[in-house]
């Protein structure tokens, strides 16, 4: 589990900051000058916070917790997650089909959980 104090997690919640900042200036750079929907400007926020919740995810302890996953097996899925919604937000924005969105979305649950599981495999306790 992490300690949720200390200089190290407080620098570590700062670069998220950061780059949630960029991403909603990436947002509004999307739809205020390109001209793109804010349904694509709020995917693309989705889909950079996503991607950063992810990268950061390495960086939390990695041993497992008493009644779940680790700190970053949680992190590293659910920004994943993140990241899948806001494709498909982005997706939905430009127009594509609903067809295909549905596809892309339980393909994309079907291949997180599969490497939700073999990460829960390597670092279970029990």
């Amino acid at each position: 589990m992490t300690e949720n104090t200390g200089k190290d997690y407080r620098s570590h919640q700062a670069v998220l900051i950061c780059i949630l900042i960029i991403a909603v200036a990436v947002a509004i750079l999307l739809a205020g000058y390109f001209g793109f929907s804010w349904t694509v400007a709020a995917g693309a926020f989705l889909f950079i916070a996503g991607l950063a919740v992810t990268g950061i995810a390495h960086v939390h302890s990695d041993a497992p917790d008493k009644f779940g996953p680790s700190e970053s097996a949680y992190r590293l899925v659910i920004g994943t997650v993140i990241t899948l919604i806001g494709a498909i937000v982005v997706l939905l924005g430009l127009g594509v089909d609903l067809v295909i969105l549905i596809v892309v979305l339980l393909i994309g649950i079907a291949l997180i959980g599969l490497g939700a599981v073999h990460i829960g495999k390597r670092t279970s306790k029990y």
